[in-house]
């Protein structure tokens, strides 16, 4: 009989969860879930700037989309350090362009709270900034309230005298000759260009991965249709969420991957050993899944037989 206890309670150490600990969480995702219901947009917000979490970042905006949000990229007129919501505009802030100096934010805060109107030759006159942050603002796209196009900025650039790195504390590896400035692209971005700015930049586009592939290439299977396609087998598209590694009894590797259909919505696929040994997982960007389709617990899952990478998430361009 003690045998059989201690044999219980091992099975149970096995998913067991401190009482104490668990009396917290229950209380936290109450909280959590009642302002998500009721708040959802400052909820979302609120989990952005937290940054922190089981998802990356990306993936709090896309629910924040979903819930009605209308993304914006970083702006020099309504941005601040962080994540702000305008009624359903949620800007991302300044901390979002990676690169960008916390000088150069306060700058930007400092010029606005001081003049009512964003004139491109006076701003480029008083913000003491480097050409290297000057290029971060246009790619990023903070500038699009002010100026109509990328290029008027940098053009604007090489007409006005702006300070160089070294003048704002940056200190040169090399010597250059100051008079010397940067090439400039003078031409407007396609729009692969601004998505691969957004990636380089951001760390992922603000439009739907799946924008930069043919209309012809997507499949029509979606998680929608999953549930109706049991037993059988598909492909379909998706784009890589992240992915729960498991070691098999006899030692192997396989893994479940969560990931996000052409509609924006959630699926899961099971990835056994021998398929992930020839179809490893090769980071972030868009898949094509094949596989057949299962149900577990009621819910579709998909057991996938191939799986190819085929537009990979990089700031290339």
């Amino acid at each position: 009989m003690t045998e059989e206890v201690w044999r219980q309670v091992e099975s149970f150490s096995g998913y067991a969860f401190c009482k104490a600990h668990s009396a917290s969480y229950a209380a936290e995702s109450m909280q959590s879930l009642y302002l998500k219901a009721h708040y959802p947009l400052i909820f979302m917000t609120a989990v952005i700037n937290n940054f922190g979490g089981f998802y990356p970042t990306e993936f709090y905006v896309h629910e924040a989309r979903k819930l009605g949000a209308m993304i914006e990229a970083p702006c020099l007129l309504h941005s601040f350090y962080c994540a702000r919501l305008l009624g359903k505009q949620l800007f991302l802030g300044f901390i979002h362009i990676k690169g960008l100096r916390i000088q150069t934010v306060k700058q930007i805060l400092k010029y606005r709270r001081s003049r009512k109107k964003f004139i491109l030759d006076t701003l480029i006159g008083k913000l003491q900034i480097s050409f290297q942050q000057w290029d971060l603002l246009i790619r990023s796209g903070a500038m699009r309230n002010i100026v109509s196009s990328h290029s008027e900025v940098y053009r604007h650039l090489m007409t006005v005298d702006t300070v160089s790195a070294s003048q704002v504390g940056q200190i040169d590896l090399f010597e250059t000759e100051p008079s010397k400035k940067p090439i400039w692209r003078l031409t407007e971005p396609t729009h692969r260009e601004r998505v691969s700015d957004q990636i380089a930049i951001f760390g992922f586009p603000l439009c739907s991965p799946f924008n930069l592939l043919r209309d012809e290439m997507l499949s029509k299977v979606t998680m929608k249709t999953l549930t109706k396609k049991e037993g059988e087998k598909i492909w379909i598209y998706g784009y890589y969420v992240l992915q729960k590694p498991v070691t098999t009894i006899h030692g192997g590797h396989m893994c479940f991957a969560t990931w996000l259909d052409v509609e924006g919505t959630y699926f899961d696929t099971v990835h056994f050993p021998r398929v992930l040994v020839l179809y490893p997982l090769r980071g972030r960007g868009v898949y094509r899944i094949d596989g057949k389709v299962i149900m577990e617990h009621g819910y579709p899952l998909v057991e996938v037989s191939a799986m190819w990478l085929i537009s990979p998430l990089c700031g290339s361009k």
